[in-house]
Formats: C-alpha cells, structure tokens, sequence
C-alpha cells in the first residue's frame, strides 16, 4: 500500500485495535507541537538579510564562515529541489532517485520533466552499486539522505570513498545530499569531506531539528556551479517574516534540537528493547525517529498489536518489512 492506502487502512485498524501500539506518526512538527519553539516578536524587529542566515546556518553545522557564500538561502529542502531539478531538467541531465525514501523526490522530479532512474537503499545500503547502476543508466546525478532516513546513520568512510572515487572519474556528476535527518548537529568529518569535493550539493532547512517547515533552508553547491544556481536563488523575494523567525530560532533556539534528539533516543531506546522482548527482528538503527522492523504491517498488527508503517509507503517494493516511528503522539510529547 502507498502512503495515502495506509492512511486509510491505519484509521480502519485503531477503530478494530484500539488498544494497539501506535508508531507510526511521521508530522515530526505535529509531534512535538507542545514543545515546539515560537519566539516572542520584536516590537522593533532589525533588518535580516539572508547572507547573515548563511552565516548562521554555517556556525550551527560547523562549517567554515568562508564557505558562506556558497549557502545559498531558500524555504526548504524541497524548494531547493524545485530550483535544482528545474536547472538539471534545462541542462538535459538525468537524476538517481531512491525509491524507497521519499515519494516526494519522483513528484518534485515528474514536475520539472527530468529524467529520472531509481534505486533502492534498504533494507541493504550499497552505495557502489547504487553509483555503478547510476553510471550504466546515463545519470550523473544522485540523490541520497545524509545521515541515512531508513537506517539512521552516517555514511560509513567506505562509503564515503566509493562517492569520492565515482565523483572523481567523470568532473560533470554531482551527489545531493539531503541533510535534514541530521537534525541541525555539526557535520562530521565523512559528510565535510563530500562537500569537499567540489561536486556535492548539501541541502537543509529547520523542518526538522527546529520544526518549521517552509522557513528557512540551505543549498550549499559547488564553488564551482555558483554560476549556475547564485542567480535564481539570489533573485528569490525575501520574506522577512519568515527571515527574523528564521534568525530567532538559530540565535535563541539554537540548541533546541539537543532537546528532540535526546528524547528520540529515549523512545527508540524503549521500543527497541519492547521489539527484542516480543522476538520482533528490527535493522540496527543508531539515530533518528525511524526503525526498520522484517514483517509486513498487517502482520506486526495481528501478532503484536503493533501498529507500523508498511515500507511500501515510503515507496519500497518490499512487502515483508515495516517502518516503526518512534515519534510521539501530540498528546504525549515531552
């Protein structure tokens, strides 16, 4: 079933199983509206310009403030994807998709009529061959999550050298990354030495670490392809409420997604041990709201009064394996 069937198959099955063990909540703002941060406004609130936001932006995720420039502000994630698949599409390129992460990437993709090829990360991630599969269909651009959506980590330093080396054969490919399951923390060193290439393009908003979506995001590009994208971001039309809230959330709130970060762990930490007890098979995870469990959902809900997501939702073709989200209800935030 797509995302949409389980809707409807999810409020069918709480009216048959009211009692089951709800995870599968996936409106992480939603989640967490009880907590979630709103600044006072200023009744002189300053000027904002965007490259002060970059700045910030780049503080916040431990990047040098000489790379600034090369952040280029917008709303999100997925108008950073409007604006780049839009010029992929006008360049004639084709694009790896996973299929099995995010629906939204194939409509975002179907709209601005760029070919697409797709892949799959899970339950196995194995980049090579990703990368290889890329190659032989005629992409030169990848999309992927960083850190991982589906199996809560970063990339591993193989990994990171398989990108390298495919990068590195041919100066035209590109990988974006999706940072946003970082959760606003300071990149690492594996993800600095994939921007450092050159040829990686590292998107982020406070959709996730803040929760606010369609504020504020980051696409940083290629000091290279500046040419390319300055232009059509630059030429944006500033919000400037949308910009002081931004400002207010990286300055004031700035550790606010400590505080989410440390409570996800303690509910995936209590469902993980839940699903050893009940002998539920689970992939390894070590981050974010997301856990991998082998059995379908209607299953998981007959034998275990567990309520899941159906990996199909996310748009993988495996019919045997399920999402866990460890989020809360908005009820229950802490």
């Amino acid at each position: 079933m797509d995302f949409s069937e389980f809707l409807v198959w999810s409020q069918r099955s709480r009216l048959v199983t009211p009692r089951a063990y709800r995870l599968c909540e996936t409106r992480i703002a939603q989640a967490y509206c009880a907590i979630r941060p709103v600044p006072e406004p200023s009744a002189n609130p300053p000027e904002i310009h965007r490259c002060d936001l970059a700045l910030l932006w780049c503080a916040t995720r431990g990047i040098e403030a000489t790379l600034s420039p090369t952040a280029l502000a917008c709303e999100g994630v997925r108008h950073a994807l409007q604006i780049i698949f839009q010029s992929l599409a006008r360049r004639r390129m084709t694009i790896a998709l996973p299929a099995d992460v995010y629906p939204v990437y194939w409509q975002l993709a179907a709209q601005a009529r760029l070919p697409s090829i797709g892949f799959e990360t899970f339950p196995s991630f194995q980049l090579s061959a990703i990368l290889r599969l890329a190659a032989m269909s005629g992409a030169s651009v990848a999309l992927l999550p960083q850190p991982l959506k589906l199996h809560g980590r970063i990339w591993t330093e193989e990994e990171v050298d398989s990108a390298c080396d495919w990068l590195h054969s041919a100066p035209d490919r590109r990988i974006i990354l999706d940072g946003v399951y970082g959760f606003g923390s300071p990149l690492d060193s594996r993800t600095r030495r994939l921007i450092a290439t050159d040829q990686v393009l590292f998107l982020d908003s406070l959709s996730k670490g803040w929760l606010h979506q369609r504020v504020f995001g980051i696409a940083m590009v290629p000091q290279s392809d500046l040419p390319i994208y300055s232009a059509t971001f630059r030429s944006l039309i500033p919000d400037q409420p949308k910009l002081l809230l931004a400002h207010a959330l990286l300055t004031k709130y700035r550790d606010f997604p400590n505080r989410i970060l440390e409570d996800m762990a303690t509910r995936r930490a209590e469902f993980l041990a839940r699903a050893q007890q009940a002998r539920i098979p689970t992939l390894p995870v070590a981050g974010g709201y997301l856990v991998a469990i082998q059995g379908s959902a209607p299953t998981l809900l007959a034998q275990h009064s567990l309520l899941a997501i159906p990996a199909t939702a996310f748009g993988s073709r495996l019919r045997d394996w399920s999402i866990a989200s460890v989020l809360p209800t908005p009820d229950t935030a802490s």
